[in-house]
């Protein structure tokens, strides 16, 4: 059962801490109390925007936010818990299932994620600069989450009106450097001015050299570029590595039970099982990915897969496999 929820993203490992072994977001109890948001920074929200009535409002899939967290806290060389709220000052940091405070990148920084149900809205406290990585490190978790629930992939970015409307939205075009108001006669264009605690957040796509892109990387002062976790690398190929592998499947399932990364009974199934051969070779793909979700090592576990699965010297598999190195 551990596996399953794993698996679907509904816990999250969670290593000597009071909660227990797993942290599992929808059993905790709701915020009842947030800071005032920065204004240095102003914060980011994200969700999908609907038609209501004729009038045009914000909105997220039932089930994101908690999806979100646990995929942020998989990303463990890279995402970790926030210190535990101190019980004198509930609001120096969260732990709610509507509000998350997670340290990030080597615990260099601190975020804040809210969800408002209509939309999350990301807070941030510190280097301006760091803006748009922290902006593409909750997005491919909110993306992954996307994929979990099946939902489309037209979210957007958003401002709350600085005209004091509760109403008003400044939604983020396309070109991520204008804003339309929905609410607003005339739109407020905080993209456009000289106010950077918006600006901030999208200042990689702002840039003198189009098509710069803000990249994962740690804080100015450590320089390393971020490297995704080896779950995260062998979920992105997956569906890939399930199609090459049909035209040779028992050849990939003997080499990987030889090397002992399989069991015999899966291998045994392989070979005689009765379902057609794409089912066999997505199960086989789940497997790998349970198991390898399951490891104290990981790195090492799939450094094995790798070195098993290139051995077979299919072109196909080999130029997969070296995505994963």
């Amino acid at each position: 059962m551990i596996k399953l929820l794993r698996h679907l993203h509904i816990i999250a490992e969670a290593k000597n801490r009071k909660e227990g072994s797993y942290f599992f977001p929808c059993a905790l109890q709701s915020c009842k109390k947030l800071n005032p948001a920065p204004t240095e920074i102003q914060p980011l929200l994200i969700a999908w925007e609907i038609q209501n009535g004729g009038t045009k409002t914000l909105a997220i899939p039932q089930g994101l936010f908690p999806l979100t967290i646990v995929h942020l806290l998989e990303k463990k060389n890279i995402v970790q818990f926030a210190p535990d709220p101190d019980s004198d000052d509930e609001t120096e940091f969260y732990r709610y299932h509507d509000a998350m405070s997670l340290r990030v990148f080597n615990e260099e920084y601190t975020i804040d994620i809210i969800n408002r149900y209509t939309h999350i809205e990301i807070r941030f406290y510190d280097c301006k600069e760091f803006c748009p990585q922290i902006r593409e490190l909750v997005m491919d978790a909110i993306k992954k989450s996307n994929n979990d629930l099946k939902v489309g992939k037209n979210h957007i970015f958003a401002f709350k009106c600085p005209r004091k409307n509760k109403r008003c939205y400044c939604i983020v075009k396309e070109d991520l450097s204008s804003t339309r108001c929905t609410q607003c006669r005339s739109h407020c264009k905080v993209l456009q001015g000289d106010d950077n605690s918006y600006r901030c957040w999208f200042s990689d796509c702002q840039s003198s050299s189009p098509g710069t892109k803000a990249s994962l990387e740690d804080p100015p002062t450590k320089k390393r570029r971020l490297k995704l976790s080896a779950s995260d690398r062998f979920r992105n190929v997956s569906d890939r590595l399930a199609g090459v592998i049909l035209s040779c499947l028992i050849a990939v399932s003997g080499k990987l039970n030889a090397k002992k990364l399989i069991t015999q009974g899966l291998h045994d199934e392989m070979i005689t099982g009765h379902d057609i051969d794409s089912k066999k070779a997505a199960k086989l793909v789940l497997v790998i990915q349970t198991t390898l979700d399951a490891q104290p090592n990981p790195e090492a576990y799939l450094n094995d897969v790798c070195s098993a699965l290139k051995e077979l010297g299919e072109k196909q598999i080999t130029d997969i496999v070296n995505e994963l190195e």
